[in-house]
């Protein structure tokens, strides 16, 4: 069989399927509406995912801060002495 013997038949052969085909005239628009049906479900099903693995996070946190044990703050012990002034010999002040 030839190259274009082969390519003859193929083109009558998808001709004839094509003319045994029927479209709906509503094809597109149910198209359509399936289509944005299942980006609404991903879009919500990712939003549930996320807002699961922040609550996740949050709660491991939180767990991981009161469960270490940190040491008791020191006691408060007033200071005794006063601060030491500084030492303002020599120093000029200008209007």
């Amino acid at each position: 069989m030839r190259f274009e013997q082969t390519e003859d038949q193929l083109r009558a052969t998808l001709e004839a399927l094509a003319a045994q085909t029927t479209s709906s005239p509503d094809a597109y628009a149910k198209t359509k509406r399936e289509w944005q049906r299942r980006d609404r479900r991903r879009r919500l099903i990712m939003l549930g995912v996320a807002s699961v693995v922040v609550a996740v996070a949050d709660i491991v946190g939180l767990w991981a801060l009161h469960t270490h044990d940190s040491p008791p703050p020191p006691p408060y012990t007033p200071a005794t002495t006063a601060p030491p002034s500084p030492d303002l010999h020599g120093v000029v002040i200008l209007p």
